[in-house]
């Protein structure tokens, strides 16, 4: 087992008012409704294609012991190997964990992006737009690049009748053929769920990454830590590879099945981060995360195509730290309705959730008090995600919660109520059925106390909000 703390120059909080901040964030990207598209017409027509085979991502994945969902990388393998397996030319980080996925995917990218590298990402879920699952140099990929993409998949797959295949497997096969067309230097790949039977885990990685093991999607990789941490630990399996996780050393029934797969895969000695301290946030971890596999690049003969120097973590400083964080839509995003600051972050998960309540808390985004505004999928327990939201201490003024959708794949705004009452919690909670609805009313709450909104629970009713307020 080797410790290693990550190399940065900084990991100190921006002390800038939150009007500075959302001053110093890029116009956000046109967003896509089904009543609105935003996409080229031949995009347009290959998404068309593609909504046609199951997707999981927006149907239930499990009913107890008998789970509908298939889960297993092969008919992505299928895809690609008849695409010439165009993932083998690429040079991949893969990344997987239950929280910190996507931030530790861009601190990475932009890192080679300033050292002269052509970078790709491919990530999931998006939040408004499918493009934003695939990424050259860290902006989102030309509609008419996927959507050719896309339908060459989707040929393959009905001339040769791969119907196995779903929505994710063939725009996994779609994004990883993209960015082998466009000839990264390197490419990131987040997992969309688990690692050792997902989609992406198609890959002969040189640098495997996990970022930490929580109980999530229980009734598909759990049903405990253990299990999950196998599933994640999935993804180690190229002979040589390095392996980065912020799992603790003393974690010892995840560190034991991360030990395990490395050693059958016969990777390198795993490399684990370790907290510095009790309170430390998951944005520091993510940034120490990435430090070190940086670290771990350059310790495998990779050499910055701007300097000539092996890759250190010192690359991760706080100025790269804050451009990284306005790559991924739904991740403490920050906007102002109403002349209200509003928080949105995809967390999903109780520890993910408690992590983002108190990061908005300690980030000072208005004189006033939080008010939460909150809706979780029916898969979640929503009292576990309740629980560790009051038990992030915050001093909230009000919390409001609200429905995603009106599925059955969507707890019910009074459902997450009755949630945060058994709780016994002292602050007013609220149920707003409608998420529109819901946004509007906590607005107008936290503007009694001059306090902002932090928007929670799912990154779809991220998406639902973040287009309500693109669209004001």
């Amino acid at each position: 087992m080797v410790i290693r703390n990550g190399i940065l120059r900084s990991v100190s909080q921006s002390s800038s008012t939150w009007k500075k901040e959302l001053a110093a964030r890029s116009k956000p990207s046109p967003s896509f409704s089904k009543d609105g598209t935003k996409y080229s017409s031949k995009l347009a027509n290959a998404l068309a294609r593609l909504d046609e085979l199951v997707d999981w991502e927006r149907s239930h994945r499990s009913v107890g012991d008998n789970r509908l969902m298939r889960v297993s990388s092969s008919p992505c393998r299928d895809l690609l190997e008849k695409l010439g397996s165009p993932q083998k030319k690429l040079r991949t980080v893969h990344v997987t964990g239950s929280k910190g996925k996507g931030s530790v995917v861009a601190l990475i990218a932009l890192a080679l992006k300033e050292e002269g590298f052509r970078t790709g990402c491919f990530c999931s879920p998006h939040v408004s737009r499918v493009n934003e699952r695939v990424l050259i140099d860290l902006e989102e990929c030309d509609d008419d690049l996927l959507a050719k993409s896309l339908e060459n998949v989707l040929d393959v797959r009905a001339k040769l009748e791969l119907h196995s295949s779903t929505w994710f497997d063939s725009l996994a096969a779609a994004g990883l053929a993209l960015l082998a067309e466009e000839k990264v230097d390197w490419a990131i790949v987040e997992v969309g769920l688990g690692g050792r039977l997902d989609s992406t885990n198609v890959l002969d990685s040189e640098l495997c990454v996990i970022t930490n093991i929580m109980l999530e999607h229980q009734a598909i990789i759990g049903p405990g830590r253990r299990e999950i941490a196998y599933e994640k630990a999935g993804i180690i399996r190229n002979r040589g590879c390095s392996v980065i996780t912020g799992v603790q050393p003393s974690d010892s029934e995840v560190v034991e099945q991360i030990m395990k797969c490395a050693a059958d895969a016969q990777a390198l000695e795993p490399v684990f981060v370790p907290s510095l301290k009790p309170s430390e946030s998951f944005t520091e971890v993510n940034a120490r995360i990435a430090a070190t596999t940086l670290e771990e690049m350059g310790r495998r003969g990779v050499v910055s195509k701007r300097t000539g120097v092996a890759l250190s973590g010192a690359l991760i400083n706080d100025d790269l730290r804050n451009r990284a964080s306005k790559v991924l839509k739904g991740r403490m995003e920050l906007f102002e309705y109403k002349g209200v600051p509003v928080v949105i972050d995809g967390a999903h998960v109780p520890e993910s959730v408690k992590a983002a309540v108190s990061e908005a808390h300690l980030r000072n985004y208005a004189i006033g008090p939080q008010v939460l505004l909150i809706a979780v999928g029916s898969d979640k327990d929503e009292k576990a995600i309740a629980s560790k939201a009051i038990e992030a201490q915050v001093p909230f003024h009000r919390i409001v919660t609200t429905r995603i959708g009106k599925s059955s794949r969507y707890t019910s705004s009074a459902q997450m109520k009755v949630a945060f009452d058994s709780l016994s919690c002292d602050t007013k909670v609220e149920a707003v059925e409608n998420p529109t609805d819901a946004i509007e009313r906590s607005v107008l709450v936290a503007e009694e106390t001059n306090g902002y909104v932090l928007v929670v629970g799912s990154l779809h009713l991220a998406g639902v909000i973040r287009e309500k307020l693109i669209r004001r």
